[in-house]
């Protein structure tokens, strides 16, 4: 995983403060810094591991202001993937 001066920051910020939200919408739904963390560690190294996409393919995102959708982008970012986020809002 890279360590990109934004994904440092994410990774310093959960180590410093696990328990702290990180992200929060309008339906009360919340990530703090630690669950972040976790969680877009583990799906990076999916995406690396698992074989399924090839090195730099960009990842579509679906969804709709849910933590997921922060955790995916991240996951993109440390597993070396762009990505194109698209909000489930839009007509198709």
């Amino acid at each position: 995983m890279q360590g990109h001066g934004f994904i440092e920051g994410v990774r310093q910020c959960a180590l410093a403060n696990a328990q702290r939200i990180a992200f929060q919408n309008s339906n009360g739904e919340s990530l703090t810094y630690g669950e972040l963390q976790q969680r877009s560690d583990a799906l990076a190294c999916w995406l690396v591991e698992s074989g399924n996409l090839p090195d730099g393919m960009p990842v579509v995102l679906y969804g709709h202001k849910s933590p997921y959708m922060l955790v995916c982008m991240l996951a993109c970012a440390k597993a070396g993937h762009a990505y194109a986020p698209i909000d489930i809002v839009y007509p198709a």
